[in-house]
């Protein structure tokens, strides 16, 4: 019986659990050793969405997804912001590699609205990552087609929302708990991931840098324009507010 066993795994026709050799699809690293280690991929599940769960907005979800964004960023996709809590910095994104003339940036609007245009921006494959603050009572039917879209672009989708929908049912594939500590310390618990365990916890030292939010709430942001390419703000292109601009099923028209 242990010789059949034996040449099973020389096969690797069987898995063993917490088999870190047995890693499948290993992924891009997140850019944290740390978190790597602890995620089953080694990284960021494309064509998926991953939520972070925050206890306030601007708790270090942009620097801890920045090494990300900055890869990302190199391709000839967009990156898509969705209801910011505040303008992102272009300076702070430049500092940190992401190339903010391929950062597009949606005014705010209602909550059905930035669905919208978060599901055409994933679905498109105009987008390598879209990233969205959202509140902690959604739809679950809303949640599944933003996983749908996710794969169907090829894209990665950051659901950014408060910690309380820890305790709600998600289709995101990751979900990851953040808590910042003093300091620049940043503490993870993994809630949900594929192919591994929950529960692991991870504490990442985050290097000092400019807040990628300035603190200007969207109702202070620069007027966008209604042409069909939006006005650049810093470097960083914001479509109108209200009814989102057609994006990004004919994101052409704003393309430069």
């Amino acid at each position: 019986m242990s010789q059949i066993l034996t040449q099973l795994k020389q096969s690797q026709r069987i898995w063993q659990g917490q088999d870190r050799r047995q890693r499948r699809q290993a992924l891009p690293s997140t850019g944290h050793a740390p978190l790597d280690q602890a995620l089953h991929h080694g990284g960021w599940p494309p064509g998926a969405l991953s939520e972070l769960l925050l206890p306030d907005a601007g708790s270090g979800e942009l620097q801890l997804l920045m090494p990300q964004l900055a890869r990302l960023a190199q391709l000839p996709r967009w990156l898509f912001f969705c209801g910011c809590p505040g303008l992102p910095y272009a300076p702070a994104l430049q500092a940190a590699g992401v190339a903010t003339d391929r950062v597009l940036v949606l005014g705010s609007g209602k909550q059905e609205e930035q669905l919208w245009a978060l599901e055409q921006a994933l679905a498109s494959g105009a987008c390598s990552a879209a990233l969205a603050w959202l509140p902690a009572r959604l739809p679950q039917g809303a949640l599944r087609k933003l996983q749908l879209a996710a794969r169907k672009g090829d894209s990665y989708g950051f659901l950014l929302r408060p910690g309380s929908a820890a305790g709600q049912a998600s289709p995101a594939s990751l979900r990851l708990a953040l808590a910042a500590e003093s300091g620049r310390n940043l503490d993870i618990r993994v809630v949900k991931q594929p192919g591994g365990w929950s529960g692991q916890q991870v504490r990442l030292s985050l290097s000092p840098q400019a807040d990628p939010l300035a603190a200007i709430p969207p109702a202070e942001w620069p007027v966008p324009s209604r042409q069909p390419v939006p006005r650049s703000a810093g470097g960083l292109r914001v479509t109108g507010r209200g009814k989102p601009a057609p994006v990004p099923a004919r994101l052409h028209q704003y393309l430069v």
